[in-house]
């Protein structure tokens, strides 16, 4: 009978993720919490035991992010990459192929296809910090889905943590990778629009209040990139790209300026619908491309988060400012498009060269 360890209680965490290392080591089998289910999992050089079993489930090596991943799907498709960088740890597990990888060990092919999983569960990620290496893990075919049901399962395992209940009662979306990015196998927890939306490139405009300038940027990125593209500004994110824009000091909910929504209209695009937004955290980690109106703007991001440098740039291409047009009237809103345009159509020339 395995040994029951609740993790639930913080002062429990330490003591059992030492325990499950010791076990590893030693070449035990042991069962970990998931979102979705409870799996067995051993160490990679030590899982033959799972890796020769008949029994039912799919077999899974176990890294702990996207970057992890590098190493094993050489040439990453760059969709691919945002999906991954964005998605995990988290409920979706990958599908390489034997001619799209050479660096997953060939015991973890099932007919030629072996599957890469993160697991999200905070306890698991730690005790995976702490290992020299992958872990294999079984996802059964029934969902195991509390620490009582994990013992009936898998009797001869040595260790089980236990985390109560598993969360979810929708399963992995799953994904396939292609040369060109990826195919979507199955979908669970994440659904088919999260999935290509996480896949995007981001490209986020940032001015002050996200209620002139920014929605002004947005607006004319998606009308003149989609003619690019030659697509409807609304099938954008089936091209790969999304657009956003935020404020430094933005709150939340404001329409964008009425001398705003009636410049662009004039030149059929509509932004009536715009609704502000401040600048967050998740929204600087997500975003590909981060444009900002003015020089202060760039360097509040980057006293902020200074990792961010590469990915921050005024989107005046000359380096100056977009003056803000606010109380100057409909001749000031019209310089800023101006400005705003020729800079735009500068960087849709660089990031979609060829598109048409």
């Amino acid at each position: 009978m395995p040994r029951k360890i609740a993790i639930e209680n913080a002062a429990d965490i330490g003591s059992a993720v030492n325990e499950a290392i010791s076990h590893l080591n030693s070449g035990a089998t042991i069962v970990l919490p998931g979102t979705t289910s409870y799996t067995l999992a051993a160490l990679h050089s030590k899982a033959s035991a799972i890796l020769d079993s008949n029994a039912g489930g799919a077999v899974q090596l176990a890294v702990t992010s996207a970057d992890a991943a590098v190493d094993l799907v050489p040439n990453m498709p760059e969709p691919l990459s945002r999906l991954l960088n964005r998605c995990w740890p988290g409920p979706l597990a990958l599908n390489v192929s034997d001619s799209t990888t050479s660096n997953v060990p060939p015991a973890m092919f099932r007919n030629g296809t072996a599957t890469i999983v993160a697991p999200e569960h905070p306890v698991v990620q730690e005790l995976m910090d702490l290992l020299p290496e992958p872990l294999v893990t079984v996802m059964p075919d029934d969902r195991v889905t509390t620490c009582d049901d994990a013992v009936a399962a898998w009797p001869e395992c040595e260790l089980v943590l236990d985390a109560g209940s598993a969360n979810y009662e929708l399963g992995v979306s799953t994904v396939e990778v292609t040369e060109s990015g990826f195919d979507l196998v199955s979908t669970g927890i994440l659904s088919e629009q999260a999935i290509a939306l996480s896949a995007c490139r981001i490209y986020l405009f940032v001015c002050t209040g996200n209620t002139c300038r920014s929605p002004l940027a947005e607006g004319l990125f998606r009308n003149l990139l989609s003619g690019r593209l030659e697509c409807g500004d609304d099938k954008l994110t089936e091209c790969g790209v999304l657009v956003q824009s935020a404020g430094l000091a933005a709150a939340t909910g404001s329409a964008a300026s009425p001398e705003s929504v009636d410049v662009l209209k004039r030149r059929g695009v509509d932004i009536g619908n715009h609704v502000s937004q401040p600048l967050t955290e998740p929204l600087l980690e997500t975003s590909d491309h981060i444009f900002t109106m003015t020089n202060s703007h760039r360097d509040a991001i980057i006293r902020f988060r200074p990792d961010l440098a590469n990915k921050v740039e005024v989107l005046r291409r000359d380096g100056n400012d977009v003056v803000d047009p606010i109380g100057g009237g409909m001749a000031e809103y019209e310089r800023c498009e101006n400005e705003i345009e020729e800079s735009l159509l500068a960087i849709i020339e660089k990031h979609f060269p060829g598109a048409i």
